[in-house]
């Protein structure tokens, strides 16, 4: 490990965290590279937390080990020659712009997928080299695309008369085919697919057709299977009469997350994995075998004795039943948790104790109800969810779903990635 360390470098070696974080406060660091080595056990996550260049007290946690196992988790329910597409747009659902797209590089996953072109890009800027599907890269951007190596999903065919302006003036160009059976989505109809077929007819000889593929609407709610059955089977004829036309056969996939159990016939060429790598799998058949990844925490900013009568938050939106201890903690909707999460009814965990979020959640911090913690003190670690409260909660209590929770972590919100 040492090869790449500077010569200049000093090294300090600890027995213990606690004999860490009491020595390394006589130290002073200023635009210092750390690194910080040391088994999970350990918990070296606490001096992250007091030494990182973010100050702001809450951190989102990404168990990286937890990933690797969900991803495994789904190697062992496809085929052996089934490929993998990770899907790590939106910042890989709000967890970080590239480290995650790196460990599944690592991994060895087949091929990752992003939603926009800069995505891409800074994929290619941080050294990725997996193939990379671009699923909306718009009109005007294929020389970019073609210049960072990035492959463009093909939906409609104002997307083929603008690539067409660039065939010629590049090596042929790869690209991937979205069919729309049904989610009403991007996509080519059923009515675009002869006019598709012409064209691709026209320019065969300049690209390469990498794959062609479909969204499934439903495919894991049960109450629809009728209407996913219908999708794949459309799906299945337009990707022959497409490979007809090509001449050649090309990758097929239709399965993302939720479909990947409950569809195993469908599996094709390639699976798409996207929220199921942080085990949120939507399908009730594997739920239990997946791991939880994400972990947001706060700490306590304050505490305050209130009396019956009193009230909290804007609006007065909480009045106090009975007298209580309250504690102000160092989230609020700006960094991802909604606004309405106490009134309806969201308990965060502190030493394992359920309290109620009380009131309105304010934009930088909230409330919270700890009258049964008993060692309750200033900056005293809040889970907001994670391995003991899962986000799932979070997401029925606010009528949503666990995506737009991730995804919506503030950028402000440090994240912290863990592995043992």
């Amino acid at each position: 490990m040492r090869n790449w360390i500077p010569e200049q470098s000093q090294f300090y070696h600890f027995n213990d965290t606690e004999t860490l974080l009491d020595q390394i406060s006589q130290l002073r660091f200023q635009g210092e590279i750390i690194l910080i080595k040391g088994a999970r056990k350990f918990k070296l996550e606490r001096f992250f937390e007091d030494y990182s260049a973010s100050r702001h007290d809450a951190i989102l946690e990404i168990d990286l080990k937890a990933i690797e196992h969900n991803l495994q988790f789904y190697k062992s329910i496809i085929k052996a020659d089934t490929k993998i597409m990770a899907v790590v747009k939106a910042a890989s659902y709000g967890s970080g712009h590239y480290e995650i797209a790196r460990l599944m590089e690592f991994k060895s996953v087949d091929y990752l997928a992003v939603a926009y072109p800069d995505e891409g890009i800074l994929l290619r800027e941080k050294g990725i080299r997996l193939p990379v599907l671009v699923m909306n890269c718009g009109i005007g951007n294929f020389l970019i695309l073609k210049e960072n190596s990035l492959e463009p999903e093909i939906y409609c065919m104002e997307q083929c008369q603008d690539l067409e302006k660039i065939l010629e003036l590049t090596e042929p160009t790869d690209i991937h085919l979205k069919i729309d059976t049904g989610m009403h989505r991007l996509g080519f109809g059923p009515d675009d697919i002869g006019l598709l077929c012409r064209w691709l007819q026209k320019n065969g000889s300049k690209l390469k057709v990498k794959s062609i593929f479909t969204h499934l609407s439903a495919s894991d709610q049960k109450a629809f299977d009728e209407f996913t059955a219908q999708q794949l089977s459309e799906f299945g004829l337009i990707c022959e009469n497409i490979q007809q036309t090509l001449g050649y056969k090309v990758l097929i996939h239709s399965l993302s997350s939720s479909g990947i159990a409950r569809w195993p016939d469908a599996q094709a060429d390639m699976v798409r994995i996207g929220i199921g790598l942080y085990g949120l799998d939507s399908s009730a058949e594997i739920r239990e075998q997946m791991e939880a990844s994400h972990c947001l925490k706060a700490k306590i900013s304050q505490i305050k004795s209130l009396q019956q009568g009193d009230t909290v938050s804007y609006n007065r939106s909480y009045q106090c039943e009975r007298d209580m201890q309250i504690a102000i903690i160092s989230v609020g909707y700006a960094d991802g948790l909604p606004r309405n999460a106490g009134m309806n009814g969201f308990r965060v965990l502190v030493s394992g104790i359920e309290c109620p979020i009380l009131g309105i959640v304010c934009m930088d911090m909230c409330m919270i109800d700890i009258s049964e913690v008993k060692d309750a003190h200033i900056g005293m670690s809040v889970e907001i969810f994670g391995k003991n409260r899962p986000v799932q909660q979070l997401a029925l209590a606010v009528q949503t779903i666990p995506y737009e929770i991730l995804c919506g972590i503030s950028p402000r919100i440090k994240r912290i990635f863990l592995r043992d």
